[in-house]
């Protein structure tokens, strides 16, 4: 645990993890035993709120922190590495790779 500070309106932590930084407010001290809740604005923040509870998550429940899917452009960069190594064991040239990531025309 980084920090904790009791104020009025709850408790208030900053927790590390490897490089990610958590800040949890609690409003009212749980039960023993009982679970949290997140509680998420559907406002302009919410896709980060949402994929900052997830990473909050997963470091609570022993999960891979960087177990978030990749991106589209990150799915095709991976998609190209693997066809491009597997032509590369075939024996493919590098232009035939070109040719068979990117079409004949845009090489």
């Amino acid at each position: 645990m980084q920090a904790r500070r009791t104020a009025p309106d709850g408790e208030h932590f900053i927790l590390r993890s490897g490089r990610d930084e958590h800040q949890l407010w609690i409003p009212d001290p749980p039960l023993d035993g009982s679970a949290l809740a997140a509680i998420v604005s559907l406002d302009e923040a919410e896709p980060r709120r949402a994929a900052a509870a997830m990473r909050f998550w997963r470091h609570a429940t022993g999960q891979r922190l960087n177990a978030d899917p990749p991106t589209p452009k990150r799915r095709q960069r991976i998609d190209h590495t693997l066809r491009a190594l597997d032509g590369h064991l075939s024996g493919a040239s590098y232009r035939d790779i070109a040719e068979g990531l990117f079409g004949s025309d845009r090489v």
